[in-house]
């Protein structure tokens, strides 16, 4: 053992990011705290309100975001890929942030996949990828197939095209994995703000934000099985309401269609097993208030 040695470390780089602590950072990093602050407490002094229009709300969120073809993609560093000597300040890419070279996965395979379907006419077998084409039902691409219907996360490119489309697909599965998780949770924990916090924290873990848009699926794949939950636990509920169970029917199908086709297995299967837990769970609770019913 080797006595009496200094170790000196001059240098500690975290995750290859340079962030200056200038004023204007300062600034912006404090904004953002007083911002989200401010709404924090108008969201728990309206809970209620926002709880019984949260639907109405979401669709408004929504169709703002889609309008103004807002999404997170990191598209804007083709700009340098397709000009190798392009200043990145002479075209404004972003609203807010920057785009990530980390989601290369994203900007370099699974958006051009996606507006290659647009041009591709959405039909099934795209030509313009890999020399002899391919099935583009698998990579997690829209197209006129019947699974299309368990997948309406893309129906904004088949409705509107690309542009507008991008927005949608991203917005779409943004807010309704917030929705789907808010109703889990309240199903679990039967505490509003405790549901409100839960959906937050799952929406934007790491492990939903890594994986947010890559050909590999796992948020499309989190959020069917959401779907799938959802209508069950809504399903036990509605005890004497045959309409709208039938429509929680199709809704569980479609959601179905959608999680069997995309073909995923390390993230399909643990969400299959959990998706069995809560179909067990929510059949044991009915059977359980049947019997304390006719007890009384």
């Amino acid at each position: 053992m080797i006595q009496n040695q200094e170790v000196v470390v001059d240098k500690i780089l975290i995750n290859d990011m340079n962030f200056i602590l200038d004023p204007y950072n300062l600034f912006i990093v404090n904004l953002f705290v007083i911002i989200a602050y401010i709404l924090m407490l108008f969201i728990l002094s309206n809970l209620e309100f926002i709880v019984r229009k949260r639907y109405v709300i979401a669709l408004v969120i929504f169709a703002l975001m889609v309008f103004f073809r807002i999404h997170s993609s990191s598209i804007g560093l083709w700009a340098g890929i397709i000009e190798p000597n392009h200043s990145s300040s002479a075209t404004q890419t972003t609203l807010v942030g920057v785009e990530r070279n980390i989601r290369s996965d994203e900007f370099l395979v699974h958006t051009p996949w996606l507006m290659s379907q647009v041009e591709n006419s959405f039909e099934i077998i795209n030509k313009n990828i890999k020399s002899e084409g391919i099935n583009a039902t698998m990579l997690n691409t829209p197209t006129w197939s019947p699974d299309i219907l368990g997948k309406p996360y893309f129906w904004g490119f088949l409705l509107f095209g690309g542009d507008y489309g991008l927005s949608w697909y991203w917005s779409f599965k943004l807010i309704s994995i917030f929705l789907l998780s808010f109703e889990i949770c309240v199903f679990i924990t039967k505490n509003k703000k405790l549901s409100l916090l839960g959906a937050l924290w799952i929406t934007l873990s790491p492990s939903i934000q890594w994986w947010f848009d890559t050909s590999a699926a796992v948020t499309e794949v989190i959020l069917l099985s959401e779907a799938m939950i959802v209508c069950i636990i809504t399903f036990m509920k509605y005890k004497d309401q045959v309409i709208k169970r039938q429509l929680l029917i199709i809704a569980f199908i479609l959601a179905g269609t959608g999680f069997v086709t995309i073909l995923y297995p390390p993230v399909q299967v643990p969400m299959a097993y959990l998706i069995i837990i809560f179909l067990i769970s929510s059949i044991l609770s009915v059977l359980h208030n049947s019997v304390s019913e006719k007890k009384r």
